[in-house]
């Protein structure tokens, strides 16, 4: 009896490893980026400012910079922006109304900043791309700059837009 429930389970075992993707780097795997896009909002958004914000502060610190920190007010003007890219399926620094960074964001803030990116599958590959860019680049290490926000929205035909407010 013992070695056929041994036998069945590695059958069972050997069907699931075809399901399993063949590679993901330690953030996917760390914070189940695979199910954030499946649960409702609030949980995306709590796993989106988490990977992000590792991310960005990895970098810095490399450079020995200060660890940027979550602000509401950036984090709700980047989901909006990304909001209104995936409803226009446009990818552009000016928003609704010919906007700006400066006039989507509430406060007073002595230096903003803004990186927008789409078409990318996951969080990696966005800041990828972002590291890529030079422009991008300096806003992630930007000594000015001390918090940011993060947004991500789908658009009807799958496309993920993304962005994220940078602010002093």
């Amino acid at each position: 009896m013992r070695y056929i429930i041994s036998v069945l389970a590695l059958i069972m075992l050997l069907g699931t490893l075809g399901c399993q993707p063949q590679y993901r780097d330690r953030y996917d795997r760390e914070y189940n980026r695979y199910d954030s896009y499946r649960r409702d909002d609030q949980y995306r958004k709590l796993d989106l400012n988490e990977v992000f914000l590792r991310y960005h502060n990895e970098i810095r610190r490399k450079c020995s910079l200060t660890d940027l920190q979550i602000n509401a007010d950036l984090g709700r003007a980047a989901q909006k922006h990304a909001e209104w890219m995936s409803t226009c399926k446009k990818s552009s620094h000016l928003g609704e109304n010919e906007s700006m960074v400066k006039d989507r964001v509430s406060g007073d803030w002595r230096y903003l900043g803004e990186n927008i990116a789409f078409g990318y599958r996951d969080e990696s590959e966005a800041m990828q791309a972002w590291l890529d860019s030079s422009d991008h680049y300096e806003n992630i290490i930007k000594r000015e700059h001390k918090y940011a926000g993060f947004g991500v929205s789908e658009s009807g035909d799958g496309t993920l837009y993304w962005c994220v407010v940078f602010g002093s």
